[in-house]
């Protein structure tokens, strides 16, 4: 017999709760069914195939990389080379530098005893001496020893007095007017056209000092040494540069001056086409960016070493010193262009992490958003609230955004020196007018997000 015994406490039917978590859980059960029925749908067709994307893509992120170094050079030849201001700006301080300094006093010191045999001046001065006096042996002989230091005394003032002016700022200011003029002619002798005062022969470009032989020699007359006024013109050079490959460098200038305006914007097109190309380009534009650090760094090292491989094979003839100073002078501007584009492969490794989905490119990208929200939230209390403005950015956010990145783009290349400042400034400046759009559409936007169950009320604060 049945047990009819029951708990008047307790009832066969389902409590509210219960069926409202019942209902839940069949709401949550349906749909991960439907999911996965989306997700074998998707599974069952066919996806086309993008591998030629992927090609695409590396093909034209490799080009621009390889060809960003070539880039930098070229720019730097044409532009830095065929300025007379940075030509005079780089070779300027050279004037002042005591290696430099120093292989011109030797060079035209050197110059002028070839012209004027002092040895041979003082033994006919003492001769003379000696013939007009009636001196006994040990006179002559004690007269004839004064020889020697007589001539090392005029040999020390003439070359003392040689120094006085390379060292003077005299000196600077010709030396820098002189290569105004010059100019000219060392861009001819890139080009080929191997004439005026900056040559290259026998793979030796050479600056005439013989100006500066006319300046030492008047100086030397002025303080007494009139012997020197027989010095005759001397066409007295300094070695600038010396290389087997100076014809391999015209040929290359020449080419390189024909495309040194396009070069840069091609690397920009390929590097801009391969992110576009690429199925994921986020990836991609981190990819454009490690490759561009990597050839500017590839370049730098190379030129380091080229630059121990030229001073090691300098002739014996060639001041060492002042050679290391006029190469380093010259590529300065050359190691600045690189590193710029060092820098500009780093802002672009930075810029595709920070837009990715990692923690903490999403933390910084909270903080930028809470931060544009509080700046919004102070304009609303001093009573800016410029709703027309935010709703306009917000609606054209991402446009302007665009726009912004396409500005600091070309602000960058038409630049004519690209430097590792203007990089970063430029970057900086950008970040920054981000940060504004941000601000005025912070409000507007969070509105937009919560308008599914209470519409945006223009006159509230906005949210943060």
């Amino acid at each position: 017999m049945p047990n009819t015994d029951t708990d008047p406490g307790s009832s066969s039917e389902p409590s509210a709760e219960e069926l409202a978590e019942l209902r839940a859980e069949v709401k949550f059960l349906r749909e991960q069914v439907a999911q996965q029925e989306v997700a074998t749908a998707k599974a069952s067709v066919k996806q086309p195939s993008t591998w030629w994307r992927t090609a695409l893509s590396i093909v034209l992120i490799v080009m621009a990389c390889a060809l960003a170094p070539l880039s930098v050079f070229s720019v730097w030849a044409k532009s830095e080379v065929t300025d007379t201001e940075r030509y005079v700006a780089t070779v300027a301080p050279l004037a002042s530098n005591p290696a430099v300094q120093a292989a011109v006093t030797d060079r035209i010191t050197q110059e002028i005893f070839k012209k004027i045999d002092v040895k041979a001046l003082t033994t006919d001065l003492v001769t003379a001496i000696s013939s007009n006096r009636n001196l006994d042996p040990r006179q002559q002989a004690a007269l004839q020893a004064l020889t020697g230091p007589v001539t090392s005394g005029i040999e020390s003032f003439t070359e003392s007095t040689i120094n006085k002016v390379v060292t003077s700022q005299a000196f600077q200011t010709a030396w820098t007017q002189a290569n105004y003029v010059a100019h000219t002619q060392l861009v001819n002798a890139l080009s080929g056209q191997d004439n005026g005062a900056v040559t290259v022969a026998n793979g030796e470009v050479t600056l005439n000092l013989g100006p500066v032989v006319d300046q030492v020699k008047s100086q030397l007359v002025a303080q007494g040494f009139s012997i020197a006024d027989k010095i005759p013109a001397i066409d007295t050079q300094i070695v600038l540069f010396q290389s087997d490959s100076i014809g391999k460098l015209q040929t290359a200038y020449a080419a390189l001056d024909a495309v040194g305006f396009w070069l840069p914007i091609l690397v920009l097109v390929l590097g801009i086409g391969g992110v576009i190309a690429a199925k994921g380009r986020r990836r991609a534009f981190i990819g454009l960016g490690i490759g561009i650090f990597i050839s500017m760094t590839i370049i730098g090292v190379a030129l380091n070493v080229g630059r121990g491989i030229y001073l090691n094979d300098l002739p014996p003839t060639v001041n060492r010193d002042a050679a290391t100073a006029i190469y380093d002078a010259f590529a300065l501007y050359l190691q600045s262009g690189i590193r710029a584009g060092a820098v500009l492969g780093i802002v672009l490794i930075l810029g595709g992490i920070v837009t990715g989905p990692s923690r903490l490119a999403v933390g910084l990208r909270n903080i930028s958003k809470k931060g544009a929200a509080l700046c919004q939230r102070g304009l609303y209390n001093v009573g800016a609230t410029m709703t027309s403005v935010r709703e306009f950015v917000a609606a054209q956010a991402t446009a302007i955004r665009l726009i912004l990145v396409a500005i600091a783009v070309l602000f960058v290349l038409v630049q004519q020196y690209k430097t590792p400042d203007l990089i970063i400034w430029t970057t900086v400046f950008l970040l920054v007018a981000l940060f504004i759009v941000q601000i005025f559409a912070s409000g507007v936007e969070d509105d937009t997000e919560t308008s599914d169950a209470t519409p945006a009320d223009d006159t509230s604060v906005p949210a943060t």
